[in-house]
């Protein structure tokens, strides 16, 4: 202490002081001291009040930190995080943290990711299975670009318009279900190639390059049910090996002599007693017999015996009708075959009528090809299919 410079001395204080807390950072003090001094007569009493306020202890956001130590004195929030909030308690404060509400990884940005695949649950489609960046984090076990949960084949490499499963012939039908995965084909047909467009597929198409039924593949120009290279009446719908029966008898009308009326397969389908045996084999003679200019439907004279037998034969049956029909080969264009053997049956129809037979017990229709007996791979064949036969029926 110095009173002034020349008898300054020195003092030695002894007191007490107590502080009344006003608030958080101020108080009201009282203090008093007994002061000894180096120099004579110089002790001294001393009393003082005074009023103390803490700038350095402010606390704004009543977090335990005062502002000077609190990275966010404004907002509360734990000591771990420097004052600042940590809603979901994850290390990484709530401003830095992109997935605030959810604990995650300081390395993802405070995000989380269950599948630890370093993809975020929210960027990750699949955030529970672990999958690359490539897929958004979902697995594609054969690295082919479509992911496990939408790869129908997830084992083996496809492509991604066949929702991951392989077409190893490129015909757009899936290996898993192509029919024939090597061979390309078309979808309606599982994969299978269709070469006649017939809708059978080749596999099991009996006629490949024809188109045909959905039964067999093959043609059925009478719809019966028999392809036309089984059909012995391609052009007629029926039962027997494609021929119709048209008297119920058993015996298909193309070796049914009587195809119109009743009779036992012994006689031919005719009914027994009508017509003589002897008279059957004439008349199939006859069909041998009749002979015409290559080409034509002009009748050789060796014929008009035979034709003349015929309508003999129609007296001794005045009760029956006749019917001539006229077959070729298959040499030649089907449609002047047919035309011929019109032409052929009419002619010797005429000339039966003009030995007197009434017109209306004789008709004549031809068929051309289509009612060959034998095969038409041979000459002989041939000759026997040129045939004019004679149809004796009752009325």
């Amino acid at each position: 202490m110095s009173e002034g410079f020349d008898d300054a001395n020195h003092q030695v204080p002894i007191g007490v002081g107590v502080n009344f807390k006003l608030g958080d950072n101020s108080w009201f003090g009282v203090q008093g001291e007994y002061r000894m001094s180096d120099q004579r007569n110089r002790d001294n009493i001393m009393l003082g009040l005074g009023y103390i306020y803490r700038i350095s202890s402010i606390d704004t956001d009543k977090d335990g930190l005062v502002n000077r130590q609190d990275n966010c004195p404004t907002v509360a929030g734990p000591v771990a995080t420097g004052g600042c909030p940590d809603t979901d308690l994850d290390g990484v404060i709530d401003a830095e943290d992109n997935c605030p509400t959810e604990a995650g990884l300081a390395a993802l940005g405070g995000c989380p990711d269950n599948d630890a695949d370093g993809i975020t649950n929210t960027d990750d489609k699949c955030p529970n299975a672990a999958g690359p960046a490539a897929t958004m984090g979902c697995p594609d076990s054969d690295a082919d670009g479509v992911v496990d949960v939408e790869d129908e084949c997830p084992e083996i490499a496809g492509l991604e318009n066949l929702k991951g499963c392989p077409d190893a012939d490129g015909d757009g039908v899936p290996d898993t279900k192509d029919k024939c995965p090597q061979i390309a084909g078309a979808l309606r047909l599982q994969g299978c190639p269709d070469a006649d467009g017939d809708g059978v597929p080749d596999d099991i198409d009996e006629c490949p390059n024809s188109a045909g039924n959905l039964t067999t593949g093959c043609p059925d120009r009478d719809a019966d049910g028999f392809a036309d290279k089984d059909d012995q009446c391609p052009d007629q719908a029926g039962t027997f090996k494609g021929c119709p029966d048209s008297d119920g008898d058993g015996l298909s009308d193309n070796v049914d002599d009587c195809p119109q009326v009743t009779g036992p397969a012994s006689n031919r389908g005719c009914p027994i007693g009508k017509i003589k045996k002897e008279v059957r084999e004439r008349l199939d003679y006859a069909a041998r017999a009749v002979q015409f200019e290559t080409g034509s439907a002009k009748l050789k004279e060796v014929s008009y015996v035979t034709l003349s037998e015929v309508a003999g034969i129609m007296r001794q049956y005045p009760d029956y009708n006749l019917t001539i029909s006229g077959h070729t080969d298959n040499v030649g264009n089907d449609v002047r075959n047919l035309s011929l053997s019109e032409e052929r049956a009419r002619v010797c129809a005429n000339f039966i009528i003009a030995t007197g037979i009434a017109p209306r017990r004789v008709s004549s229709l031809g068929y051309g090809e289509s009612r060959p007996k034998e095969s038409n791979d041979t000459a002989e064949g041939r000759r026997l299919n040129r045939r004019v036969e004679f149809d004796l029926r009752p009325r």
